[in-house]
């Protein structure tokens, strides 16, 4: 077996470079790099963007999803401070979804995670957005009471 290096830097973090290297196989591209002075472990986030990371990728219609990335390591909030948007092939604003944790393309529809539920916007329902606002989304599950369980393990997961 030979073992190579993994992106240009490897070891870089705990997900890059190969969350990079996912995100850009399934169509993201990078918009804007970014900057993240490190804030130090006592801060409300380890580092928090002066100028975010910004990637998008294109959907139907020339739709372009955009994941904004403002912070990482946050205490007592998602690890990974995002927002998302779509916007037009002229870089209008079509939806803003703030402190979203998820967002992708599922055949044209918007999908999305926030606040421990998920959603879609098909889209054939993209033009009522500007009207309807959140209540064009259709809540897919609510996940916001789930909690974990402590399970015992199994005999097989105790022997390695």
């Amino acid at each position: 077996m030979h073992v190579k290096p993994c992106g240009n830097r490897p070891g870089r973090g705990e997900d890059e470079p190969i969350n990079g290297l996912l995100r850009e196989r399934d169509g993201w591209r990078v918009v804007e790099i970014g900057e993240e002075p490190y804030c130090g472990l006592n801060a409300p986030a380890i580092f928090r963007f002066s100028q975010p990371h910004v990637e998008e990728k294109v959907g139907s219609n020339g739709r372009r999803l955009q994941m904004i990335l403002h912070a990482i390591g946050r205490r007592q909030k998602a690890w990974y401070g995002l927002d998302y948007r779509v916007i037009d092939r002229d870089g209008t604003l079509l939806i803003d979804l703030p402190e979203s944790d998820w967002a992708d393309w599922d055949g044209g529809d918007l999908v999305f995670a926030r606040g421990g539920c998920i959603y879609r916007l098909s889209k054939s329902q993209f033009r009522y957005y500007a009207d309807k606002r959140e209540d064009a989304f259709q809540r897919l599950y609510d996940f916001s009471d789930a909690r974990f369980t402590a399970v015992a393990p199994t005999r097989a997961a105790l022997q390695y």
